[in-house]
């Protein structure tokens, strides 16, 4: 009896282990399941971190004292105003910073105030250079605006439901809107955001659903203009297509009021990224002509 416990004992542990090795290397039930079930609470864990930091954020670009302060202009039918959100390719990660003189017709305002613009933008993380204030000199020399009021509000490292509402960045963005928006009409809005959702695993419909929800809150606030959607996931690798830039075209496609930007994955390579990236003043300038140019022909055909 004793030595038949023995054997019986002895075969489960040869079938486990066989089992177990077949889980660790060949991919056997349940492997995809306990794999899945990781993957998110990585996800979850790192984006409460990530959730927090964003909340403590420190390095919003508030004050300079090379700042020029200037009269804010009156508002126009030539005037435009952009409002930049998303992550750091929205901000101020780049690598060339424009002087105000590359940038002679382009206004950064920030918390009710006017300045000339120029590299880096106040109202948006980091201390580098900047993409956006060239986009605006750009829609200046090809006749699109008189001149443009610039507000900049990219986060680094911002997942898209950090931007959801209920969230401080929405919040944030809300106020700031409501703020423009009683001295200016908001003629466009530039989204430049994906990288850290890609990295997390999002699938397309969260981040479909998740956009949604942060255009309701924009229309919500009474901003009618047009949302330019970047098509963007690249940094530090990465497959394309892929969930985010699919839901990202899904936009695009089926969304009024959601207009194709610039397809940053496939117009800015490795080689127009200081480190692979961000981008360099190479890829800042191509991405900044060619919205300028998508903006234009918006406004021209509406």
């Amino acid at each position: 009896m004793k030595r038949h416990k023995l054997i019986t004992l002895f075969f489960f542990l040869v079938i486990s282990f066989v089992y177990g090795a077949g889980v660790g290397i060949y991919k056997w039930f349940p492997f995809d399941i306990v794999q899945s079930a990781k993957r998110k609470l990585e996800i979850a864990t790192v984006g409460r971190l990530e959730f927090l930091s964003i909340a403590a954020r420190n390095d919003i670009l508030k004050f300079d004292s090379k700042r020029k302060e200037v009269a804010c202009p009156a508002s126009t039918d030539g005037t435009g105003v952009i409002v930049s959100l998303g992550q750091s390719n929205a901000a101020n990660s780049a690598s060339y910073l424009y002087s105000p003189d590359e940038v002679p017709n382009v206004i950064n305002w920030y918390d009710g105030r006017c300045y000339r613009a120029q590299s880096p933008l106040l109202g948006a993380t980091g201390s580098k250079g900047e993409w956006i204030s060239r986009t605006a000199q750009f829609l200046v020399e090809n006749g699109t605006y008189d001149n443009v009021i610039v507000l900049s509000l990219g986060v680094g490292s911002s997942p898209i439901a950090a931007w959801t509402s209920g969230s401080k960045l929405n919040d944030r963005l809300l106020q700031n809107l409501k703020n423009i928006g009683n001295l200016y009409n908001v003629t466009d809005l530039i989204w430049h955001q994906g990288e850290t959702d890609l990295l997390w695993g999002v699938g397309q419909s969260q981040y479909y659903n998740s956009f949604l929800n942060l255009k309701h809150s924009i229309r919500s606030a009474g901003i009618d203009a047009p949302i330019f959607m970047s098509i963007a996931s690249y940094c530090n690798g990465g497959v394309y297509p892929n969930s985010i830039t699919m839901a990202q075209m899904e936009l695009v496609e089926k969304i009024d009021g959601i207009e194709l930007g610039v397809n940053t994955d496939l117009m800015i390579t490795p080689q127009m990224r200081h480190d692979n990236c961000h981008f360099n003043l190479t890829g800042q300038d191509a991405a900044a002509s060619e919205l300028a140019s998508l903006i234009a022909s918006f406004h021209k055909t509406s």
